[in-house]
């Protein structure tokens, strides 16, 4: 349970059985995770972040939404999910948010949904 909140917080949500995460609105602007074991560091940078999202009920207008994904200076095809090993590779994601749902919904291209939705679940 300590691990979901962890995740919960970061606004990552892991999918069982798939090296996916599916993506949600951080609690923090900015964090570092250190992997002492591949001995890699990933900074996770939240463009755009706002703090009226912390509470209960967010006001209309606050940023929730995740408009784009850049993933060590290239646009993640997905504004829906990450891949895990993009956590433990190293290097830095950003997250740029925005008040209003991607008119895109998950992104462009074959890619763009998680294997948890394309497929109709699972």
């Amino acid at each position: 349970m300590g691990a979901l909140l962890i995740f919960h917080l970061l606004g990552f949500y892991p999918v069982p059985a798939s090296k996916q995460l599916l993506l949600g609105s951080p609690f923090f602007s900015s964090y570092t995770i250190r992997n002492p074991l591949l001995k890699t560091t990933t900074t996770v940078r939240v463009n755009g972040f706002d703090k009226a999202t912390l509470v209960a009920s967010p006001p209309a207008g606050s940023r929730l939404y995740v408009q784009s994904v850049t993933i060590n200076g290239v646009a993640h095809g997905s504004v829906c999910w990450i891949n895990w090993d993009d956590i433990v590779g190293g290097g830095e994601i950003v997250l740029e948010m925005g008040s209003t749902v991607p008119s895109t919904g998950c992104g462009e291209g074959s890619d763009a949904l998680p294997a948890s939705l394309e497929t109709g679940g699972f």
